[in-house]
């Protein structure tokens, strides 16, 4: 049982990190084209 939870928790963190890096890309694109 423990187990698993962490795995969520981890599988969490992880998804969190990378919608935070999508918007800072986002935000960071140069607007020249």
């Amino acid at each position: 049982m423990e187990r698993i939870k962490r795995v969520r928790i981890m599988s969490l963190d992880f998804f969190e990190v990378i919608n935070r890096y999508e918007e800072e890309v986002e935000t960071n694109q140069p607007q020249e084209e």
